[in-house]
């Protein structure tokens, strides 16, 4: 293993910043499905719930409580998820200035998710 370098370390914290805002989202998202639809602010999640009850189970939920709706979105927030987080470690490998600078925005994007998630009540009323 080679020497772990600040910048290095600036973007393993960035990942994990990353990485929890999805985990927390992904909580959030299964521990509220019964309500999810109706009360999604994201306009594109809310089409991935609707789809997916459309497609996988026809608008309706199992007797065991399951939303096809809500599964679809959590694997979409995973996939995207890691999908960002490679194209943050290639953009880093090709430029460290623009890697940092894409890592730092993402991990800021997520950090203001995850203050939505606890603290929007208290901004959208």
């Amino acid at each position: 293993m080679g020497k772990l370098t600040g910048s290095m370390l600036f973007m393993e914290f960035a990942a994990f910043a990353i990485m929890l805002g999805t985990a927390i989202d992904i909580f959030w998202s299964v521990g509220l499905a019964e309500s999810l639809f109706s009360n999604e602010l994201n306009p594109v999640a809310k089409k991935l719930i609707g789809w997916g009850d459309e497609v996988f189970n026809q608008g309706r939920t199992n007797s065991d409580g399951f939303h096809f709706g809500v599964a679809t979105l959590c694997f979409v927030k995973v996939m995207t998820t890691c999908f960002t987080l490679r194209i943050c470690r290639f953009i880093a490998g090709r430029n460290l200035k623009w890697g940092l600078a894409v890592y730092g925005g993402t991990a800021f994007f997520q950090i203001g998710l995850i203050l939505f998630l606890f603290f929007g009540h208290l901004i959208t009323g």
